[in-house]
């Protein structure tokens, strides 16, 4: 009897593998010996990313690293899932290796569905690699694509007041994040700061809450607006007559009415040419609504994109698009909708350009749906690029950087 249970014994724990040891071991705390069995399941060849998942996370336990992230790195070489990709972002921001961390949260802006508190996270390490500028950029495209989020309201906060310093506008982030998030551990550091502020500051930016934030040197009024569409579409009035006219009589039209523009924007496309987007972005917006021509705007637009200012360079993507339709301004206007999430207004334009051959490159970006026709009579078309997509996505990631 005592040799058959003894037998038994042997083959039940034959059946155990040393992951299964590890995990047990793991989930009693004891990380040193669950890094031993997860080592030795590694030695038996394993290609299961969670082994060396668990083996980072053991190894974080332990303090060692170093060992965590070689292990980290080679369960994402594995395939493993997105909630690996995103405690490896996690465990570069907790280490303070930004730079490691932006890498990592570029990679998840191709996998997550939500992309909103990625862009808030890679602000939020762009901001204490001390890459303000860049810092900037992700966190108003956090703010854009969800104004209710209270963290890129408190990460802009700091920014401006820390390391920008517009005192003005940090106050008015601020009073934002104490309004969205009513209970939040940081409210008592945030409001004794936002105090100290206002006691010396004469002058406070308000910032509506509630939609997405444009800086006020950016706003292009209505009725400047509404006059440059006039002006625009006065000219396609007579369909026919306009198809006679050719792209230079247009130009020359456009110039005259906007009080010759290339002249004002010649400082800002020469920068913009020279690939200096932050000052082209600082020459263009000293000029007038009106100085602007197609090219002018196609430009400006463009640079707001190269700045990662999506939301901004849409406005004038889609002047440059009404003043003089190219292939380039419609393959950066869709761009930029795609990055702000504007699916609808995507669908609009490419359903307008998709069957018009010059704007093949163009409407690449569109939806696969929308191009279903092309691939039918062209087969080595190449079909954009699809997202990843988990086996089990979720819609929502911790942020990362809260004040401490």
């Amino acid at each position: 009897m005592k040799f058959f249970l003894f037998i038994l014994l042997l083959v039940l724990s034959s059946c155990v593998s040393d992951k299964q040891l590890g995990d047990r071991e793991f989930s009693l705390t004891n990380y040193k010996k669950a890094l031993e069995f997860y080592e030795l399941e590694m030695s038996a060849d394993t290609q299961d990313p969670e082994v060396f998942a668990q083996a980072a996370r053991a190894s974080v336990q332990l303090g060692s690293f170093g060992t965590a992230e070689r292990f980290y790195g080679k369960a994402v070489a594995k395939g493993a899932g997105i909630e690996v990709v995103r405690e490896l972002a996690k465990f570069y921001v907790r280490t303070s290796n930004y730079g490691s961390a932006i890498r990592v949260y570029k990679y998840l802006l191709n996998l997550e569905e939500d992309k909103q508190p990625v862009y808030n996270n890679l602000g939020t390490a762009y901001l204490y690699s001390g890459s303000p500028f860049d810092a900037e950029s992700y966190l108003l495209i956090a703010q854009q694509l969800r104004p209710s989020d209270p963290f890129p309201y408190l990460n802009l906060g700091l920014l401006y007041d820390q390391n920008l310093k517009k005192r003005s506008r940090a106050i008015g982030f601020y009073k934002c994040f104490l309004e969205l998030a009513p209970r939040h551990n940081s409210r008592a550091s945030v409001s004794q700061r936002l105090d100290e502020m206002l006691a010396k500051s004469k002058t406070e930016e308000t910032i509506d809450c509630t939609i997405p934030y444009r800086e006020p040197s950016r706003h292009v009024s209505i009725e400047d607006f509404r006059q440059k569409m006039k002006e625009i579409d006065g000219a396609a009035t007579n369909e026919k007559a306009v198809q006679k006219v050719k792209i230079e009589n247009i130009n020359n039209a456009l110039a005259t009415s906007f009080s010759n523009p290339n002249t004002l924007t010649k400082a800002a496309s020469l920068l913009y040419l020279k690939e200096d987007f932050k000052g082209a972005e600082a020459e263009f917006e000293k000029l007038p609504f009106k100085a602007f021509d197609a090219d002018s705007a196609l430009a400006y637009g463009d640079t707001l994109t190269r700045l990662f200012k999506f939301s901004e360079a849409v406005t004038w993507l889609q002047i440059s698009e009404r003043s003089r339709p190219t292939p380039n301004a419609v393959k950066l206007l869709i761009n930029a909708l795609r990055n702000t999430n504007r699916t609808s207004e995507i669908e609009l334009w490419c359903e307008k350009y998709k069957i018009q051959s010059q704007y093949k490159e163009a409407t690449r970006q569109c939806p696969i749906s929308l191009e279903k026709d092309a691939v039918k009579t062209d087969e080595k078309q190449t079909l954009p690029e699809s997202k990843t997509k988990p086996t089990n996505p979720v819609k929502k990631e911790s942020k990362a950087g809260d004040p401490k």
